[in-house]
């Protein structure tokens, strides 16, 4: 069964010039002087909430002063038409966004599903071992820097592990490794991720606390037990790390250690003290850990026997170069205007800070008329950019499943959210149940850093919020791309049938909204005199303008009816068709279709499917 999540992806098209829109022949317009020939007015827009919707922190912060009306800040719309525009016409996929995710790396761990691939890049990526032939140690930091102390791995037999898991409501391991231990029901208690034992090997093999006293031909060492916290049905593995006899002393560079931190995740945090704190604590002390190494120089450590690596690539290297462009004025750019990017001092930023030519207002909603649903605590972690099943693609194979340092994969494209609000039963318990499938699917035990977790309480479905965008001097081509972007497929007078996303918790299914525009076209030659220069244009020009744009950029000028479209030629009409699928209302997924998975779902399943493989028929 395929993988699934709240969001898809679009795929990066080479982003289209501001000349390449409005031509050869097009300069950039003023901002503060109207231009006779282009397109200055307003557009008056009537937002819908479809689902529940979150903006800021809560509720009473986007209430205004008197508290007659709650507001939506007119850079969320903003945010929320360059979306879909960037998403048919490309966006500035350079510095400093791309550069940072280079800088910061990509880590990935060895499979827990069985992929033979996958898993054969990732052992090789780490010099050829296996899972059996992994070296094991215990960690140091000593006047010099860190140390590894080569150390002797014993497998905890599979039923001493169910004794010591079975208190923490834990699944058991599989198979032990040849060498193994048993340990007694006294050491069963939540501190044991890792804590010194004594030990002793043999037929029947027993092992106590630190305190209890020792026994014949005991030997010291520190318990690690590994794995998923929080999921009854998660594989755990327990391990007895000992000093080797014979113990060799290698050296670990602060390359090693920064890449062992920035590679850290919620689990790894849970499992696994932060070092620093650790050692300034308990200077003499000593952690076990796995690692990689060559010679006398370890390469790399984790906390696990499949741990996680930094890959040679960066998710920037996974970018499509085609769908980058330098020194040239993008058409969303030039629409929306552009912040000249923060730069190091070394570089030059090819374009300056351009004003944008559209004025976004707040757009309000009554506050006796808009409901206000329960209070909710929610929890959102940071996005998987390592889970390769669901961000990268190989064309050449579309069911392998590849890593980061694969010469052959690319990065899916832009992330968005689909439309999963349940068409059946109440708001309320809608939003109830959402709250609980999120809780879910969430990694457990990760400490409150790792994550943002605050109250959320929504507004209902079905408020109305009203809204003014002021826009001035447009061309015939940035005014239909204006169009488009807020009314999107829908035609008018019919039911809507596509809706956009704004807001918070939109893995939730939140953030549904539908526009409904009014257009008004001002003549600056006559917008002093009274009853004059002002003209209100019909819904039908309206769908003229934006399916102008649409019959150019963003289809293959064909209508759906009721088979699949003609694959489109271009790449920006490839994008635009996922879009159109993706923002699909009326023909949304169910929730079991585009839920979020927990970690070990994650593991076990397939790639994620395509827009296209969603929505088939």
């Amino acid at each position: 069964m395929p993988a699934t999540a709240p969001y898809n992806f679009i795929r990066f098209v080479p982003p289209v010039t501001a000349k390449g829109l409005n031509g050869d022949h097009f300069e950039l317009p003023p901002f503060d002087i109207d231009v006779p020939g282009l397109k200055t007015g307003y557009i008056d827009y009537t937002l819908t909430t479809l689902s529940p919707l979150h903006i800021g922190p809560d509720p009473v912060s986007l209430k205004t002063p008197d508290g007659k009306y709650f507001w939506i800040p007119g850079s969320a719309v903003r945010g929320m038409l360059r979306s879909v525009l960037e998403a048919v016409l490309g966006g500035d996929l350079d510095e400093p966004v791309l550069k940072a995710q280079h800088d910061q790396g990509v880590y990935y761990r060895a499979p827990l599903a069985a992929n033979a691939a996958y898993k054969r890049a990732y052992w090789t990526a780490r010099g050829g071992i296996d899972t059996n032939s992994q070296k094991v140690g215990l960690l140091r930091r000593g006047p010099g820097g860190y140390t590894i102390t080569t150390g002797e791995p014993f497998k905890v037999r599979r039923d001493a592990v169910e004794v010591l898991l079975s208190s923490l409501a834990m699944a058991s391991p599989g198979r032990p490794g040849p060498r193994s231990v048993r340990l007694n029901a006294t050491s069963a208690r939540d501190e044991l991720q890792f804590r010194q034992v004594w030990f002793v090997a043999g037929p029947d093999l027993i092992a106590h606390r630190l305190e209890a006293e020792e026994f014949g031909g005991a030997r010291r060492g520190w318990l690690l037990i590994t794995g998923v916290f929080g999921q009854p049905t998660s594989q755990r593995h327990a391990y007895i790390i000992a000093e080797a006899a014979g113990a060799r002393q290698l050296s670990a560079s602060e390359k090693v250690i920064t890449d062992y931190k920035e590679g850290r995740t919620d689990h790894t945090d849970a499992l696994m003290p932060d070092l620093e704190k650790y050692f300034a604590a308990k200077p003499n002390q000593t952690i076990p850990v796995f690692f990689d190494a060559d010679g006398q120089q370890v390469k790399r450590i984790g906390t696990a026997g499949g741990f996680r690596i930094r890959a040679t690539k960066s998710l920037a290297d996974t970018v499509d170069p085609g769908a980058r462009q330098k020194g040239a004025l993008l058409a969303v750019a030039a629409l929306l205007g552009r912040v000249a990017a923060d730069m190091e001092p070394e570089q030059v930023d090819p374009l300056p800070t351009i004003a944008a030519r559209l004025r976004f207002g707040h757009a309000m909603a009554d506050a006796a008329n808009t409901r206000l649903l329960s209070a909710q605590h929610v929890r959102l972690d940071s996005p998987k950019l390592t889970a390769t099943h669901l961000r990268l693609r190989d064309a050449s194979s579309p069911t392998a499943l590849r890593t980061f340092d694969s010469d052959v994969v690319a990065y899916r494209g832009r992330s968005i959210y689909l439309h999963r609000w349940d068409r059946t039963g109440s708001d309320e318990l809608n939003w109830q149940e959402a709250v609980k499938e999120h809780a879910a699917g969430a990694p457990a035990n990760a400490p409150a850093a790792a994550s943002s977790e605050f109250m959320v309480q929504p507004v209902g479905s079905g408020t109305t919020f009203q809204g003014r965008i002021e826009f001035r001097n447009l061309t015939d081509a940035e005014f239909g791309a204006l169009l488009f972007a807020l009314n999107l497929w829908n035609v008018p007078g019919k039911p809507l049938t596509h809706a956009h996303k704004l807001g918070g918790l939109r893995p939730l299914g939140l953030g549904s909204v539908g526009v409904h525009v009014q257009v008004s076209l001002v003549d600056p030659r006559q917008r002093y005199s009274v009853g004059t220069g002002l003209r209100t244009i019909t819904s039908l020009e309206v769908a003229q303008a934006a399916f102008g744009f649409a019959v150019r950029f963003a289809s293959d000028g064909k209508p759906r009816g009721d088979q699949p479209a003609k694959w489109p030629s271009s790449p920006q009409q490839k994008a635009a068709l996922d879009l159109e699928r993706a923002t699909r209302w009326e023909e949304r997924k169910n929730r079991a279709l585009t839920r979020e998975m927990s970690v070990k779902e994650h593991a076990e399943r397939g790639l994620l499917q395509t827009l296209q493989e969603l929505f088939a028929k």
